[in-house]
């Protein structure tokens, strides 16, 4: 019996140490448990990113970064202008413009002596040579105008509202051929002033420059430099057109100048076929003037104009 529980027992250790080798080997077997360090990216110099945006950006002007936008301004406005021309692949040859920092009087401009038709941009002048008389007292702003058959031009207020033959006030047909850009109103005034090159000539006291070779065209051919001139003359004179800029505040209030941005511009604008421009003066902040004449014809010309008014306007006021 001594004999069975001693081989008992040595059964048991043996089975103990059987075991025990058995779990070493099986824990020997365990893949290695190695702690893992978090990755850290490396930064990117701001410099490198800002670069980037600016060189690799295909996105409309009007989705630049604020990285993007903060070298833009760092340069001059007429290149800020010009890049944007290289980003929305615009031939600059079609485009003209001059804007002037109306508290500096620095000026940023391309093509700025370009003769390009500008069809209703006449109209402003214009405008001012009456309002010249009535400020003069040589004329009343309830002074009648005959209207004659051979006046009318297109729709607008004047021809819906009237018949040939009628008398119709001075201070509507203002009105009217800047707000509404009636050409049946301007038609009438120029003819009444004593014709197209009367009224050209009469015209020219509003700028320092001489008459370009095609300006008594009556295609109207305009310069951005005139039109600069003009648009000078209005914000140095604004008692005397106040309600010139009050018509010119009433048109084409969420196109042209005004298509990009709620801030208004008091504008006026012309289109004829692939002609479309526009010339106007913002007077909150940090008062301009800005005339874009453009040949891009209908489709796109009015986002030109409207993106290098919103260009001027943040490159003013966050310089």
């Amino acid at each position: 019996m001594f004999q069975s529980f001693f081989r008992y027992l040595l059964l048991i250790v043996v089975i103990l140490a059987l075991v025990g080798i058995e779990s070493s080997i099986f824990a020997s077997n365990l893949p290695f448990q190695r702690r893992i360090e978090p990755v850290q990216a490396k930064p990117v110099p701001s410099e490198n990113v800002i670069s980037y945006a600016v060189e690799q950006n295909d996105k409309p002007v009007s989705s630049f970064t604020a990285a993007t936008e903060e070298i833009w301004y760092r340069t001059p406005l007429d290149e800020v202008i010009k890049r944007f021309f290289s980003d929305e692949q615009i031939d600059p040859d079609d485009v003209s413009f001059v804007i002037t920092d109306l508290r500096s009087g620095k000026k940023y401009v391309h093509s700025p002596d370009k003769e390009i038709i500008s069809a209703s941009l006449y109209k402003l002048p214009l405008a001012m040579l009456y309002y010249d008389e009535i400020n003069n007292a040589t004329l009343s702003p309830k002074d009648k105008y005959y209207y004659d058959l051979w006046m009318v031009e297109c729709a607008g207020p004047v021809s819906e509202n009237h018949d040939p033959g009628d008398l119709i006030a001075l201070d509507y047909l203002l009105d009217m051929m800047i707000s509404n850009s009636d050409n049946t109103a301007g038609h009438l005034l120029y003819t009444h002033y004593g014709g197209w090159e009367t009224m050209r000539e009469a015209t020219l006291k509003y700028t320092d420059s001489e008459a370009a070779p095609s300006y008594y065209d009556p295609h109207n051919y305009m310069t951005a430099d005139y039109l600069n001139d003009v648009l000078m003359y209005i914000f140095d004179h604004q008692s005397d057109y106040r309600s010139l800029l009050n018509s010119m505040s009433l048109e084409q209030t969420v196109a042209f100048l005004n298509g990009s941005m709620p801030h208004l511009t008091k504008q006026k604008t012309g289109y004829y076929d692939q002609y479309h421009s526009a010339a106007g003066l913002v007077t909150n902040n940090n008062p301009y003037a800005i005339t874009v004449l453009t040949e891009l014809g209908e489709y796109g010309s009015q986002y030109v104009i409207g993106e290098i008014n919103r260009l001027a306007y943040d490159f003013f006021n966050n310089q």
